[in-house]
């Protein structure tokens, strides 16, 4: 929440001088950036994702925060913010395409008992859970810290260090 609040003020979100088609058009470009990079990424190391979904699966979260880090960055640096919108979003197209073959790798192993479709509608469930939970907290926390850029990044980055603890903990 912190980071989409960043990048919707970034492209000028609540400011009279901002348009709407200029704010779709660079979502546009965002977007699309994404897509390219994440049918390229999987093409590239679609094979490789198998062989250590554990390793993986790390980088799929470290790529999500670090996409997360550049819509905090893009306020900061205006004349960049299209080509740090991008960036943000190339990171998340990659973690898109290695969270979602890990997973399958992941939930392949666990399937004991030849249930892995039960295990997979589990595993999407707790996941939803977590994430509806994560984003009322999150829309706390950008209610509570805005307009204090450094409240905002202390609590980014605490976070952020506390989710790669966490998932690297998880994979052991």
């Amino acid at each position: 929440m912190l980071s989409t609040q960043a990048l919707l003020g970034a492209i000028g979100v609540g400011e009279k001088s901002a348009t709407v088609i200029g704010a779709t058009f660079q979502w546009f470009l965002r977007d699309l950036t994404g897509m390219l990079g994440g049918i390229l990424f999987a093409f590239y190391q679609g094979s490789n994702l198998d062989s250590n979904a554990k390793m993986w699966r790390l980088v799929a979260d470290f790529m999500n925060d670090l996409g997360m880090l550049m819509d905090l960055l893009s306020p900061l640096f205006p004349s960049s913010l299209i080509i740090i919108m991008c960036l943000g979003s190339l990171s998340r197209s990659f973690t898109g395409v290695a969270s979602g073959a890990t997973r399958a790798a992941l939930t392949q192993h666990f399937a004991l008992a030849n249930n892995a479709a039960d295990i997979s509608a589990k595993e999407g469930s707790q996941e939803t859970l977590a994430t509806m939970s994560g984003m009322g907290l999150g829309m706390l926390l950008a209610h509570v810290t805005r307009g204090h850029d450094l409240v905002v990044w202390v609590s980014f980055l605490s976070l952020t260090i506390f989710h790669m603890y966490a998932n690297y903990k998880a994979v052991q």
